[in-house]
């Protein structure tokens, strides 16, 4: 369990460094989308509701929207690779 805990955590420190060299951030207006569709999901419940208002819960959705702009990069990035190596075959 806490290999997997630390495989995590330096796979999260890994992806947060790749997003800061290659400048992949996320737009405010996209950040208040989310909390918007998630303030929609869960309108019933207050608690949830009031949780969406906390600072740290914003840069938490805002990290982890970073975190899978930089996957999607990752991905693009090897597509192109595996593209190229195909041409020069």
């Amino acid at each position: 369990m806490k290999e997997l805990a630390e495989t995590r955590v330096k796979a999260s420190l890994a992806l947060q460094m790749l997003a800061r060299e290659e400048k992949i951030d996320v737009d405010n207006e996209i950040v208040d989308a989310k909390l918007n569709e998630l303030r929609e999901v869960y309108k019933k419940s207050k608690e949830a509701l009031a949780s969406l208002k906390d600072n740290n819960v914003r840069q938490d959705i805002k990290n982890r929207m970073v975190i899978e702009k930089t996957l999607n990069f990752l991905v693009k990035l090897n597509s192109k690779d595996e593209a190229d190596d195909k041409k020069a075959k």
